[in-house]
């Protein structure tokens, strides 16, 4: 069971998962997003990030059999790059994988790749059977991507740059968290960012939504609670939207009223890693 979903940005692209892994009562928490080699010699022209949903030990494996069989003679330029992915997707260890499906003929194993490119280009790709789909706005995937979609469509706005949008993308992994048995854990995201923030810091570095969840869908919900239901004093509804308000005033101040506050440049900076860039034009999706 997982959520894993990606997200394209104004200036970069957003890729996360959580982490719980269930067989039957028994839980267990792993790593679902896979750094793959930065370029050749361990530079940091381009960069490749992978998750999925379905078997994890074959999505690990495609991993494995990407960062060490693949990459190896790339020019780091995105067609290139994408090229090696539909390389790896073509190969006889890829189709195994491939074959493997669902009573309904459906793939048990999907994957998301985020690519930076170091021609200052990004994609985000989702891998289905031996199809490989450019993404232009977002994807999610297993038991919880009906809820992630749901939501993505209420708060996704392509304009956002990742930094206005990671705490927004935090929610919908926790709203599929909390609406779906079997996703949980922390989530964990990694963004590939066309813009960068100097050559000093690290090209991948993820980060939980301990410090994002605001609570705002909790309180949200008394309000709604208030509506439908006629039973509920005015005085009742009256506290619970104080509730609400005073809550959302705060989120509010803390992303345009003090940008310079501790914290918030905390939580950005520790929380965010740098990579390059995509200057292509944005296409409309095709939703």
């Amino acid at each position: 069971m997982t959520i894993a979903a990606g997200f394209r940005c104004d200036n970069g692209i957003l890729i996360g998962a959580d982490s719980e892994i269930g067989h039957g009562n028994v839980k267990r928490h792993e790593e679902k997003l896979f750094v793959l080699p930065d370029g050749p010699s361990g530079t940091s022209d381009y960069g490749v990030v992978l998750t999925g949903a379905g078997d994890f030990a074959a999505i690990s494996n495609c991993a494995q059999l990407l960062r060490e069989s693949y990459f190896k003679s790339c020019d780091g330029s995105l067609s290139g790059v994408v090229g090696e992915i539909r390389a790896f997707a073509t190969s006889k260890a890829y189709r195994e994988v491939a074959s493997k499906v669902s009573p309904y003929g459906e793939p048990i194993t999907e994957l998301i790749i985020a690519v930076r490119a170091s021609d200052e280009q990004t994609g985000l790709f989702h891998l289905q059977g031996l199809n490989l789909y450019p993404i232009r706005e977002y994807v999610a995937l297993g038991s919880g991507s009906e809820t992630a979609l749901f939501v993505s469509k209420w708060l996704y706005r392509p304009s956002m740059t990742i930094q206005e949008f990671a705490p927004i993308a935090l929610q919908v992994f926790r709203a599929a968290k909390g609406q779906n048995v079997g996703v949980g854990g922390e989530t964990k995201m990694y963004r590939l960012y066309n813009t960068g923030h100097g050559s000093g810091e690290p090209i991948h570095s993820g980060w939980s939504d301990r410090e994002f969840l605001w609570g705002l869908h909790d309180l949200l919900a008394n309000v709604i609670e208030c509506f439908v239901q006629t039973s509920q004093t005015d005085d009742r509804f009256e506290k619970v939207l104080d509730e609400f308000t005073g809550k959302a005033r705060e989120v509010r101040s803390g992303f345009v009223g003090d940008k310079n506050s501790r914290e918030f440049i905390s939580a950005i900076r520790s929380n965010l890693e740098s990579t390059r860039a995509d200057s292509s034009p944005r296409r409309p999706s095709q939703d």
